[in-house]
């Protein structure tokens, strides 16, 4: 009896020890699967942060060359570790291009030609990572791969502003340049020609903006054209804009409206450019033409309003401060800033109205915080425009002068912001 019980236990014996064995492969596999994926998860993470990093990095260095952006991009990526071990430059790519928002697309190559790179992707990638417990079932390393896109100069709205909206009938295009470094054109052409507005934007044609399209957070962007790109970044998270403060009582005190002179009569004998009472510039009819400013000698000239119409033409010589406390047509013939330079013309209004031509080419920068800035026209504008609303009424293109920008909102550039 006590030699079939022995032999009982010793079948159980050899019966259970098969199942504990593969209960153990079930846990191991278990621990393999917790273990070594939660293992492979951080190492995902801390490349995530390193291509962040690198491209972050990148982007900031586009200001100076893309040979400096790719330095800063190996650089900054090889200050994180993944997995116990630094970025090494032979496990990243860097890339330098361009980022459209609407359709989310990296380009590194096609509008290099014309304007200077706005974008850094940088891709990471290590395929050697050690596992622990899935090594017993037969896998020895792991792999991880993440990237990520940086815009440069962006995240800070920096263009064209509209307080309470932007609204546009037929085509709109902007970019930017920098009038520092000389006139707009090949080698002078960037991606910051940014729309910011404090409420909606609301496009009815053909949209190219390379720059970003800003706007409040308890608003929209509404377009309605044939084709709609953003060669930058869409946020509905738009800042207020400082707009600069500025006297018109100091203008009307002193300024330089005595210096203005006849302009030729058509019909015969010189004629006042002032229609009626006060300091009304009218330019039209018989009344033509008149200069404002002096070469290298700055320039203050106060208006009670401006109406210039039919053939009738403004012209600027000079760097030309003018401030208007009434409406204000600059159409007909134009303004004509002959140094093409942004910088020679500033007009400041604390009225509602404003109306601006763009067929001769417009250089200089409009603030008008009270003012519905209209836009006629087809022709192209230079500087830059704050007003309480912003409506292009034909096919508008904005060149934004950065060096504008920045001296005009006592600012100097912005940060590289993500989008990828």
């Amino acid at each position: 009896m006590l030699m079939l019980c022995s032999r009982i236990h010793v079948i159980r014996r050899a019966a259970v020890a098969p199942f504990v064995v593969l209960m153990l492969v079930v846990l191991l596999s278990f621990a393999a699967l917790a273990v070594d994926l939660g293992y492979l998860q951080h190492a995902t993470i801390q490349m995530q942060n390193a291509v962040d990093a690198a491209a972050l990095a990148g982007a900031s260095g586009l200001d100076t060359d893309e040979d400096a952006a790719r330095k800063l991009a190996y650089t900054y990526g090889g200050r994180n570790a993944i997995a116990g071990a630094r970025l090494q430059q032979a496990e990243s790519a860097v890339e330098i291009g361009h980022w459209e928002a609407v359709s989310r697309t990296f380009t590194g190559s096609g509008l290099s030609d014309r304007f200077s790179p706005n974008a850094v992707r940088v891709t990471g990638k290590r395929g050697d990572i050690s596992l622990y417990f899935a090594q017993i079932m037969g896998r020895r390393t792991g792999a991880v791969k993440k990237d990520a896109v940086a815009l440069s100069e962006s995240g800070q709205c920096l263009g064209v502003w509209g307080t309470e909206g932007i609204e546009g009938v037929g085509d709109m295009y902007t970019d930017s340049f920098d009038s520092r470094d000389g006139v707009y054109g090949p080698g002078n052409i960037n991606a910051n020609g940014d729309l910011c507005s404090g409420r909606h934007i609301d496009l009815r044609g053909s949209v190219e903006i390379h720059g970003d399209a800003m706007y409040a957070n308890d608003s929209y962007i509404h377009t309605s054209g044939s084709a709609y790109e953003v060669w930058g970044a869409i946020d509905d998270h738009c800042c207020p804009v400082a707009i600069p403060g500025f006297d018109i009582n100091d203008a009307i005190a002193a300024n330089d409206n005595a210096s203005i002179g006849m302009c030729e009569n058509t019909s015969g004998g010189p004629q006042s450019p002032f229609s009626g009472s006060g300091w009304n510039l009218s330019l039209s009819g018989n009344c033509r033409e008149i200069t404002l400013g002096t070469p290298g000698v700055p320039s203050v000239y106060y208006f009670n309003s401006v109406d210039i119409t039919g053939q009738g033409q403004l012209n600027i010589v000079g760097p030309t401060t003018i401030y208007l406390d009434g409406p204000a047509d600059f159409s007909g013939g134009g303004v004509i800033n002959t140094s093409q330079d942004p910088r020679d013309l500033r007009v400041y209004s604390t009225d509602t109205d404003f109306r601006l031509t763009g067929n001769a080419g417009f250089y200089g920068v409009v603030i008008a915080p009270q003012a519905t800035i209209d836009l006629q026209g087809t022709g192209d504008y230079y500087g830059t425009l704050i007003g309480q609303t912003l409506e292009s009424n034909g096919d508008s293109a904005i060149h934004v002068d950065e060096a504008m920008v920045f001296d005009v909102l006592g600012i100097d550039g912005a940060a590289p912001t993500l989008v990828k």
